[in-house]
């Protein structure tokens, strides 16, 4: 899958500045394989889902304010994270509805002696033991047992898929979650900063770079990529994302990330980025 040569790609390039002690890496490091997970997760959702191929599944809209006070970003963020919480549960559902159709699943229930071997079935080929807590016995039908199934894997709890891409998202910086304003992209400055250190090496101009940003992770931040990403459908105005632009490049000013060279042009810099770090890794 292009995540693992992305995931590669990146530790790479992070491991490979010579401006920065491999220390300081570390937390870089455990952002970017977070991000890398959840896109991991999403990107098999979306294929158990609709078949569709990786790098499919619905961006992530980043809202630079990072307030409490709701906006019309952050308003289409909460909504990309929603369905990004969905999406695993949604996924679950597609699979056991092909499970149910499949040929082997039909061909094990075809007679009598072999309908009673249904639960046996379901803990060989997907390691179920049953649910006591929804009433179901192993002399139930196949059809109760895959309901009981699908009950069981879409049970609130903290070993889910869905847990895993909530605790990934906050725990890596790049989800935010406040009282009575819910969840949403909206990263911190320490995940901007591994974003920068591992995707840029000379300057590189603030739009090439949100560019790079949704090519590689699906990033969505500024009007271009929003065009992209939902079409003429995005319910936000071009307004609205260029504010949130001028956000992310005051931000990457005050961490030191940015240099701009007139009222019209700004560039993202790397200082940790040393001619000669990359040179494998830009050839590849």
């Amino acid at each position: 899958l292009p995540v693992y040569d992305r995931l590669a790609e990146d530790w790479k390039a992070l491991l490979s500045l010579s401006g920065k002690p491999i220390e300081d890496l570390l937390d870089p490091l455990m952002r970017l394989s977070a991000l890398h997970q959840v896109i991991y997760i999403l990107d098999r959702a979306q294929t158990t889902k609709t078949g569709n191929g990786p790098d499919a599944f619905p961006p992530f809209v980043f809202e630079l304010a990072g307030s409490a006070r709701k906006n019309p970003v952050q308003r289409i963020s909460a909504g990309q994270y929603g369905s990004h919480i969905m999406l695993s549960r949604q996924a679950i559902d597609a699979f056991i509805d092909a499970f149910a159709q499949s040929k082997y699943w039909r061909e094990q229930l075809a007679t009598t002696m072999q309908r009673r071997n249904a639960a046996n079935i379901l803990k060989d080929m997907l390691l179920w033991k049953g649910d006591d807590d929804n009433g179901v016995g192993r002399n139930d039908s196949p059809e109760a047992l895959l309901e009981s199934l699908r009950l069981s894997a879409l049970k609130d709890s903290k070993h889910t898929i869905w847990a895993t891409v909530s605790s990934q998202t906050k725990g890596a910086g790049m989800a935010l979650a406040k009282r009575r304003a819910g969840t949403w992209y909206a990263p911190n400055d320490a995940f901007l900063e591994a974003l920068v250190l591992a995707n840029v090496t000379d300057p590189v101009e603030l739009g090439v770079f949100l560019r790079d940003l949704y090519n590689r992770y699906r990033i969505v931040i500024g009007q271009e990529q929003a065009q992209r990403a939902f079409g003429s459908s995005a319910a936000i105005s071009l307004d609205q994302l260029k504010i949130n632009e001028q956000r992310l490049e005051q931000r990457l000013r005050v961490l030191g990330f940015v240099d701009r060279k007139s009222d019209a042009c700004a560039f993202v810099v790397n200082p940790y980025y040393e001619h000669g770090d990359r040179t494998d890794a830009d050839a590849a």
